[in-house]
């Protein structure tokens, strides 16, 4: 009979490992990148929970449209992931669906933009993920390689809590003082520059960054749409346009 109690201990105290270890991995949580941007309430914050969040690659440095960074995506918006990488596309993807695992990180808000990244040690909200810690943070779930489908919205939609989503906005023209000019300005060397768009009421403000594929490409003249993120430049929203997904109508 003491030997019947004894197993029977003994398996009770199986079951109870075995139920300590199953909620230590449900202590970690799935969250929204909208929830994880209300614990910004300062300029950086340490995220002290034990959170992921999950999303689609919607850029990197594939094209040269960001530097040193990727932007993801879930259904509640987008968010910037600062790297230390001179060549991010070649650990993370374009178009790759990720979790990125956020406990002890930061995330720091630049204007409207939003950040993750170490912990600050100079003027910028966030330092970036060293290259040697990046898969400690940034796992790949699955490489598609087929852009998810933008956000559709007019120009006028367009508010500094759309900032980092990819969208799709349809019917814009080049206005008439940028006709006939390169994406990009230069003088001795090509620069980062603000183009700007009409949908024949609201002008789109678009920044191009001097290291993208179509830098040195003259801006079409015709109706068009254009597909990327929208980004915080020069303290207002901007269109990013991200792997030359300029498309003629």
């Amino acid at each position: 009979m003491r030997e019947i109690v004894l197993h029977i201990s003994l398996l009770l105290l199986l079951l109870g490992v075995g139920c300590d270890k199953a909620s230590d991995v449900t202590k970690q949580q799935c969250v929204s990148i909208a929830y994880l941007k209300s614990l910004c309430d300062d300029s950086s914050v340490r995220i002290k929970q034990d959170l992921y969040i999950e999303g689609c690659v919607v850029a990197n440095d594939r094209y040269g449209d960001i530097d040193k960074a990727i932007v993801i995506n879930d259904a509640s918006g987008g968010i910037e992931v600062s790297i230390d990488c001179p060549k991010v596309e070649e650990i993370i993807k374009l178009y790759s669906d990720v979790r990125v695992n956020c406990s002890g990180l930061y995330i720091g808000r630049e204007g409207a933009r939003f950040v993750i990244g170490h912990e600050p040690t100079d003027r910028y909200v966030v330092d970036r993920i060293p290259e040697g810690e990046i898969l400690n943070y940034v796992n790949m779930l699955r490489i598609t390689g087929t852009p998810p489908k933008p956000t559709t919205m007019t120009v006028s939609e367009i508010e500094p809590s759309s900032v980092m989503r990819y969208v799709h906005v349809e019917s814009l023209r080049v206005i008439d003082e940028e006709q006939g000019q390169m994406w990009c300005d230069t003088t001795t060397t090509l620069r980062n520059t603000l183009r700007h768009f009409t949908d024949g009421r609201d002008t789109l403000p678009v920044v191009v960054s001097r290291e993208c594929d179509h830098a040195t490409e003259v801006i079409p003249s015709e109706w068009c749409t254009l597909i990327g993120i929208i980004d915080w430049y020069d303290r207002r929203c901007a269109l990013r346009i991200i792997a030359q997904q300029i498309l003629i109508q």
